[in-house]
């Protein structure tokens, strides 16, 4: 029964995976795949933290290596693998330059997790803010990691059975 359901999308699932190819060729059409795939549970999590994991530990060399604040948020803005988070970083690179703290920024976005701006907000009034971006990149690896071992859990059963299957 699981290996017709498998055997009936496969084909649903090509036609999809064609138009999202021919879609990610225009900006437009990149955006509302991005989009689309952050709604895929677990999928959806697992692009988001490492989009997140790339931004922090971007963040955190450039800082360390003396870049203002600004400039780096819009550096940083071009390692993002969201739309959602390059924009985002856009707009705080913005709002930073002009004097707005970057922890009351983190808080009022929908698009990063509100833990990140506690942590943020103690590494400015610590002067250690490279350090606790580093320190939560490697929590949203961990994280990713956490994420692509569920996936891998759920998507090998229907390896094998469709193996199985081949074989019989």
């Amino acid at each position: 029964a699981l290996s017709d359901a498998v055997a009936a999308a496969i084909m649903p699932t090509l036609v999809v995976a064609c138009v999202g190819g021919f879609a990610a060729r225009t900006t437009a059409g990149r955006a509302a795949l991005s989009r689309l795939l952050q709604r895929v549970p677990v999928y959806g999590a697992f692009l988001s933290r490492c989009s997140l994991a790339r931004v922090t530990g971007t963040l955190a060399t450039m800082l360390a290596c003396g870049l203002p604040l600004s400039r780096a948020l819009d550096l940083a803005s071009h390692s993002a693998g969201s739309d959602g988070h390059r924009s985002e970083l856009q707009r705080f690179a913005a709002n930073v330059f002009e004097g707005t703290p970057l922890s009351s920024l983190v808080r009022t976005s929908t698009r990063f997790p509100p833990e990140l701006a506690g942590v943020i907000e103690l590494g400015e009034t610590s002067g250690a803010l490279d350090d606790v971006l580093r320190s939560m990149s490697l929590a949203f690896q961990a994280e990713a990691r956490e994420y692509a071992a569920v996936m891998k859990a759920s998507v090998e059963p229907l390896l094998v059975t469709e193996i199985g299957r081949a074989h019989v």
